[in-house]
């Protein structure tokens, strides 16, 4: 669903309200390669190691994480 302005969006969105998360990650999602190379980078930044699988935290996250290029599979 290209040209729609879902990145502008999310964009915008990081600028308004980033102030209320403790972290923005911009992750880039297109492929599981860009994916993995988003979060290494996150744990570089974050001096954190193994951490090169996402981890759910369903709620009670203060970071805010905007991937970007994902394609969703449809059932």
């Amino acid at each position: 669903m290209g040209g729609v302005g879902k990145t502008n969006t999310a964009l915008e969105y990081s600028y308004s309200f980033g102030h209320q998360y403790q972290a923005v990650f911009w992750v880039q999602a297109g492929t599981s390669v860009e994916l993995t190379k988003s979060y290494e980078a996150i744990a570089n930044k974050l001096r954190l190691r193994d951490a090169l699988t996402p981890q759910s935290s369903a709620g009670d996250s203060q970071d805010l994480s905007i991937y970007s290029g994902v394609e969703l599979a449809r059932e």
